[in-house]
């Protein structure tokens, strides 16, 4: 999206009949790399790139194929598979090779290194087989080729005259391999970024790149741009001083230039830090503040909550909710987290067994059904009493006529569409099941007139 973006604004910007320019992330070089070279270094320029998911299955699938013993638990095969996906992703970001690894690991002697050492040579080996790599394995590739091939090197070297990296701070060691394997000390590079912005080191992003950038290209010439259009003088004074206690590490303290920034905007804005003993009393306290503010006039609209991390959204969100606040998450809330979604996984799950009575009562109390507490909990304990499953319970005439009228009807109903859509999914896949139902619900309508988008 940043590069399509980036792009639009190329072609808005520089005069007609421009040609040759690659706008685009570090992998979507990297795979354009291997796709032009790949055959003349010995690659295959057609590597299926596998997502996270599809390389843990694919090595689940495989994993008494690796030679791991300690790290191979007889009782659970795949408990380390994602620890081990995890460090060997950082390995590829910080350009270390299997063999580079595997002997750190004898050297010191450390069994569980060497087998470490040993499960990564036997992956690049296993990928290479099944013509398939991931994401963080497009930059080695890549770099394998440049390396390994120095016609290549010039060829790109010559080709890529003029470079702008954006975002500088937010790359990794691997992917500045890549821009220092085809420049030169007197090659037109050019950077943009913010070691004080750096927010990615747990994706592997490397803050000496930019540290280290005036050493690499001694020559570059360094502009601050001091100018902030976003906050109020008092929030920008803040942030300045906090961020010196990062120093001697920062790029102001090394290159011993002047990094302060100028508010554009007029205001003033009041910044106050309050501490907490406990999360419970801090998100209590957040509710509170948005409450008294609100009874002093100001919309829920104006008002924002900036976390770090998306997880730690719940425990704000259910504060807000108990004191009745509206809000809306604009971060990638856990999908399976999400009520609609557990309920789904319900219907899934009692297509697949019908005497499943957690499920059964779940997808029951739902939007889509929803008899009267009553008559649900009556017939979850009447299920308990009889020993029998919550299903075989709201199918029963007899039972059915101790309910009201309406949760009748809705019992009846969801017996009905349980055994319809269990018929359903006998020659349709799952998600056809589900999209049948939600259609069948209404849901789609629901949300287009309750104006909810995607």
């Amino acid at each position: 999206a940043a590069a399509q973006e980036m792009r639009g604004r190329v072609d808005e910007l520089v005069p007609y009949g421009y040609v040759q320019t690659f706008i685009g992330t570090f992998h979507s070089f990297a795979q354009r790399v291997i796709g032009e070279f790949g055959l003349r270094a010995g690659v295959d320029p057609d590597l299926r790139v596998l997502s996270n998911p599809e390389l843990f299955i694919l090595i689940r699938d495989h994993i008494f194929s690796f030679g791991l013993k300690t790290l191979l638990p007889t009782s659970n095969p795949e408990k380390y598979i994602l620890s081990l996906l995890s460090h060997i992703g950082s390995l590829r970001n910080e350009d270390i090779s299997p063999d580079e690894y595997l002997a750190f690991a004898q050297e010191t002697g450390d069994e569980k290194l060497i087998e470490i050492g040993n499960f990564y040579k036997r992956l690049e080996e296993f990928l290479i087989s099944h013509n398939a790599t991931d994401i963080g394995g497009l930059i080695t590739n890549a770099l394998k080729i440049i390396r390994t091939n120095e016609d290549i090197r010039k060829e790109l070297e010559s080709r890529f005259k003029f470079i702008l990296i954006d975002e500088f701070q937010d790359t990794n060691f691997a992917q500045y391999q890549i821009i220092r394997s085809i420049t030169s000390p007197e090659s037109n590079i050019m950077v943009v970024g913010d070691d004080d912005q750096s927010i990615f080191k747990f994706q592997g992003a490397a803050i000496t790149n930019i540290l280290t950038f005036k050493d690499d290209f001694p020559d570059a010439q360094v502009y601050v741009l001091k100018n902030n259009y976003r906050s109020l003088d008092r929030i920008v004074e803040v942030s300045y001083r906090l961020i010196q206690h990062n120093n001697p590490d920062r790029l102001e303290e090394k290159l011993k230039i002047n990094k302060r920034i100028r508010p554009v905007r007029e205001g003033r804005a009041l910044v106050r830090h309050f501490f907490y003993e406990s999360i419970s009393q801090e998100t209590d306290e957040i509710g509170r503040m948005i409450t008294e503010e609100h009874k002093d006039g100001t919309p829920y609209s104006e008002m924002a909550i900036l976390l770090r991390h998306n997880r730690e959204a719940e425990r704000i969100i259910r504060a807000l909710n108990l004191l009745g606040i509206p809000w809306h998450f604009s971060g990638n809330r856990g999908l399976f987290d999400r009520e609609e979604i557990q309920v789904l996984l319900s219907l899934l799950y009692v297509l697949s067994d019908p005497d499943d009575s957690i499920h059964l009562y779940r997808l029951a109390s739902s939007e889509f059904y929803h008899p009267s507490g009553i008559a649900l909990n009556r017939a979850a304990a009447q299920a308990r009493k009889t020993n029998q499953s919550l299903f075989s319970t709201i199918g029963d005439k007899g039972f059915l006529k101790t309910v009201d009228d309406e949760s009748r009807a809705v019992f009846e109903r969801l017996i009905e569409d349980i055994k319809s859509y269990a018929q359903v999914s006998i020659s349709e896949p799952a998600g056809r099941v589900l999209l049948q139902f939600l259609k069948d619900k209404g849901y789609f309508k629901r949300l287009m007139a309750d104006g909810i988008s995607g």
